[in-house]
């Protein structure tokens, strides 16, 4: 049976959104100078304590998510409701990034496009990207989804 998950979204969720969120884990714990310094400008090493709290809670937040993406997603291939809940429940988190990194650069008097570093291009282009895939994998953009309306489901 062809599978009911397009290509596309089958590649982004369960082989690039793994590798992204591995990297996500490696900053946020081996890596928080790096990954402090690209989020502000002015920010001076090491890390306070609330600070390391933050970016311990994230990581463990990433290998939660990285745990569904190897295991759940992979383990319900054709499960569009699973995969919909999934990719729903993550881009929200996406998106209030998204805000936070405009909220940031706001605060920091840097929203204006030209005084963005490649950093926040960096950042904010590939969270967004991700918040616009899962977007459309739960519009259902390319899924043929007629036989779960016809089940009500």
């Amino acid at each position: 049976m062809a599978s009911r998950i397009p290509t596309i979204y089958r590649f982004w969720f369960t082989q690039l959104d793994p590798f992204l969120t591995i990297i996500g884990i490696f900053c946020n714990f081996f890596a928080p100078n790096f990954l402090l310094a690209g989020l502000n400008p002015t920010y001076q090493s090491p890390p306070t304590s609330e600070t390391i709290l933050l970016l311990d809670t994230g990581g463990a937040w990433f290998i939660a998510i990285l745990i569904l993406q190897l295991g759940l997603l992979r383990s319900r291939p054709n499960d569009v409701l699973v995969w919909r809940y999934y990719a729903a429940a993550v881009g929200t988190v996406d998106t209030i990034v998204c805000a936070a990194i405009l909220r940031a650069l706001n605060a920091q008097g840097r929203l204006g496009f030209d005084a963005w570093r490649s950093e926040e291009w960096v950042n904010f282009g590939s969270t967004a990207a991700c918040a616009v895939v899962r977007i459309a994998l739960v519009l259902g953009v390319g899924i043929d989804d007629r036989l779960d309306k016809m089940k009500g489901v």
